[in-house]
């Protein structure tokens, strides 16, 4: 009787053959990448979660948050923190420290956004000692002011930053914060190209304007 079954130790070799081919093996070891690096983006997203919780609870997460929420978390952060020692100090870089740097998976904001909505709060509230001027004007956008200058609709007022999101996207255009001032002091520490490293008088009365990018 004549038997139809397959060669096994051809099999055997045919398959010793694929696994032995370098385009199999390229093949295999990118599709490894693949699922590791899943693997790894979830367990840095988790990662990320179980870190920054330190600050993020002190937000609503049911909401977005705004720059008054973000002094809120100042406040109350840093004062459990002080209760629990005495000698507790908090630089900047350590506050910001705290925040995402990647990714936004708590919050629908991170690092930067925190550093830029610190940067116009301590311009808004002369915190700068005046090197930016002491009557400051925010504007929404520069392209909106370009556009028509002299529009009151894209002027800012105080209580309108201190209520706006954190992280507004795209919203204000090529720069961060644009604002107009007079009497700036114009110090070479925040001057690109400076000459002098002298501090120049105050200017007088004309407007200045200053775009800020993070």
């Amino acid at each position: 009787m004549y038997s139809s079954s397959p060669d096994i130790s051809t099999f055997s070799i045919s398959v010793n053959s694929v696994k032995n081919d370098p385009c199999y093996t390229e093949s295999k070891l990118k599709k490894d990448r693949i699922i590791l690096n899943d693997k790894i983006k979830k367990a840095h997203s988790d990662c990320e979660i179980e870190k920054y919780n330190v600050i993020y609870k002190y937000f609503n997460t049911e909401r977005s948050s705004t720059y008054k929420d973000l002094l809120n978390a100042l406040m109350h952060y840093y004062k459990d923190e002080k209760n629990n020692n005495i000698d507790f100090v908090l630089p900047i870089e350590s506050f910001l420290d705290l925040f995402e740097k990647d990714t936004m998976k708590i919050k629908n904001f991170k690092k930067q956004h925190v550093f830029e909505a610190l940067c116009k709060i301590l311009l808004m509230y002369n915190y700068d000692n005046g090197d930016f001027g002491m009557d400051k004007q925010f504007y929404n956008s520069l392209e909106e002011f370009i556009k028509n200058p002299r529009s009151y609709s894209n002027i800012k007022q105080r209580e309108d930053i201190i209520n706006e999101n954190i992280n507004v996207s795209s919203k204000g255009g090529v720069v961060d914060i644009f604002f107009k001032t007079t009497k700036a002091k114009l110090s070479c520490k925040w001057i690109c190209d400076c000459i002098s490293d002298e501090t120049q008088s105050e200017s007088d009365d004309k407007e200045q304007f200053f775009a800020l990018d993070k």
